[in-house]
């Protein structure tokens, strides 16, 4: 008789309170590994952003400093608040730069013409394209190179950190992007870029600082 309710007992599986408990823990580990999984998710999407961010800042910093390099120094000015072209003032950031390049423009070999001047490229500039010059829609984000014509010869970077932005945001003084002449022809460019992957995560910023110094 005894054996036969030992039977019983192994044969009538889990009781209600013991499939509940079960049920619970199962939850409570589901839920663990879900909030790992997604927060893993969420560092990778971060990381990711940080690593974009520092590519395009270094990639954009590579265009600037070898199109300055080679820059006629006399050639790098700016413009006014009243629209005129002035040369560079130490210690004051510009956010729209002028220059011309040093090149060989009649294939004689060298970069002087035939009185010995030397031969620079048609006018291009560095500036945000608050004019959508390439109507690609970005106007507060785009770092941009423009020819004589005033048409876009390439866009040198994106995410660059806006001049006016939201609470909550990093805020980049002159918009993201400017030159600093320090004097004796070195110019500083500074570069600022943010992005944020969602609204779910915190805003990634890279800022770039480097001297260059045109040899001409």
């Amino acid at each position: 008789m005894t054996t036969l309710r030992n039977k019983k007992r192994r044969n009538a599986g889990f009781t209600l309170i013991e499939v509940t408990i079960a049920s619970s823990m199962l939850m409570v580990v589901l839920g663990m590994l879900y909030s790992a999984a997604f927060s893993m998710m969420k560092s990778t999407r971060v990381q990711d952003s940080m690593v974009m961010l520092n590519q395009e800042a270094r990639r954009a910093m590579d265009v600037i400093v070898n199109n300055l390099r080679c820059a006629q120094s006399s050639t790098l000015v700016t413009q006014d608040a009243g629209g005129n072209w002035v040369a560079l003032t130490a210690n004051t950031p510009v956010t729209n730069l002028r220059y011309q390049r040093v090149a060989d423009m009649n294939g004689n070999g060298n970069a002087l013409d035939a009185n010995m001047n030397v031969e620079v490229t048609q006018q291009f500039r560095f500036i945000r394209d608050t004019n959508d010059a390439n109507t690609d829609g970005l106007t507060t984000t785009q770092l941009v190179r423009l020819n004589a014509a005033g048409g876009v010869q390439e866009v040198v970077a994106n995410h660059i950190s806006p001049v006016v932005v939201t609470a909550n945001t990093y805020s980049a003084p002159n918009g993201g992007v400017w030159f600093t002449s320090l004097g004796g022809g070195r110019i500083q460019v500074t570069l600022v870029l943010r992005h944020r992957a969602d609204v779910t995560l915190p805003m990634m910023v890279v800022r770039l600082d480097q001297i260059v110094a045109p040899r001409n």
